[in-house]
C-alpha cells in the first residue's frame, strides 16, 4: 500500500465526497451525519484557496482514503487560527495515516501564518483524542452536549495546539491573574 498526500483537487472531490461519507456515516463523530453534495465541496474548496486555508487528501492509488483541513479564522484579528477537520476511511485506520494528515497540515499551517490549531472532538473518540495527544494537543474546555446524535447527547473536547509561541507581550486574562470559567 503507498498512500500519498496531496493537496486537494478539484478532480478528487467525488472520491473526497465518498471518502466524507463513510467516515460520516461510520460512528457519527462528525458535525453531519451525511457528506455534503459534490457542489458544496467545490465551494469549499475554492474558499479554502482563496482565505490561505489548507485541505488535504491521502490517496490510495487515486482513491481518497482520508482528509484534513484547517479552515482559516475569518477576520485579521483571527486570521492566525485555524480550526482543524479530518477523517480516514475505517479500512485505513492504524496504518499512521491521519498522523502523515495531521503533521503535514499543521506544517503547511505554520508556513501560512496559522499558528493556533482548534479542533473539537467527541470524548468519547478516543483515537482521535489519542492522536490529537500525541501531537501535542491540550484540551482547553469541555463542551457540554456538543452533539445530538438519535436523541442522545455527547460532550465534546475543545483541544488547541499552538504552532508558534505567542509574543511574549500579550494582554490575556490569564496574564493579569484573572481566572476564566467556561
Amino acid at each position: 500500500m503507498s498512500i500519498h498526500v496531496t493537496p486537494t483537487r478539484l478532480a478528487d472531490v467525488k472520491s473526497l465526497r465518498d471518502c466524507i461519507d463513510v467516515v460520516a456515516r461510520d460512528a457519527h463523530f462528525l458535525a453531519s451525519p451525511e457528506a455534503p453534495p459534490e457542489e458544496a465541496l467545490v465551494s469549499d474548496l475554492q474558499s479554502c484557496a482563496e482565505k490561505g486555508s489548507i485541505h488535504l487528501v491521502a490517496k490510495d492509488a487515486q482513491r481518497v482514503v482520508g482528509w484534513a483541513q484547517i479552515e482559516r479564522g475569518k477576520g485579521t484579528s483571527v486570521a492566525h487560527r485555524g480550526d482543524l477537520g479530518m477523517g480516514v476511511l475505517p479500512d485505513y485506520r492504524g496504518r499512521g495515516i491521519a498522523r502523515q494528515l495531521l503533521e503535514q497540515c499543521i506544517s503547511i499551517a505554520n508556513g501560512l501564518g496559522i499558528h493556533r490549531v482548534e479542533l473539537e472532538a467527541r470524548s468519547d473518540n478516543r483515537r482521535a483524542l489519542e492522536l490529537y495527544r500525541s501531537m501535542g494537543f491540550a484540551v482547553e474546555a469541555i463542551v457540554k452536549g456538543a452533539m445530538k446524535i438519535d436523541g442522545v447527547y455527547h460532550d465534546a473536547f475543545r483541544m488547541c495546539l499552538i504552532i508558534v509561541p505567542p509574543s511574549t507581550r500579550t494582554h490575556d486574562a490569564a496574564t493579569r491573574g484573572t481566572r476564566l470559567a467556561c
